[in-house]
């Protein structure tokens, strides 16, 4: 495995990480991660994160799909 490989896989690791996380926060209202807290934000905070979350999810799809191709050679 080369080493920029590594390093995507490293990264969508570490992404899919925060992922898990901010959906945990929106979505949940259970600690340690939601707490009640997102629904006391703004709605264009809470909008703004959900679209985060879009984005980071293509992000990782994005990720994984390159990581698929190396694993086809």
């Amino acid at each position: 495995m080369e080493d920029y490989q590594k390093r995507v896989l490293d990264e969508k690791h570490d992404l899919d990480q925060k992922i898990f996380r901010l959906y945990c926060f929106i979505n949940s209202n259970s600690k340690p991660y939601g707490d009640s807290i997102f629904p006391t934000l703004s709605k264009t905070e809470q909008q703004l994160m959900k679209e985060q979350l879009q984005i980071m999810n293509s992000y990782s799809d994005i990720l994984g799909k390159r990581i698929a191709e190396w694993e086809k050679e």
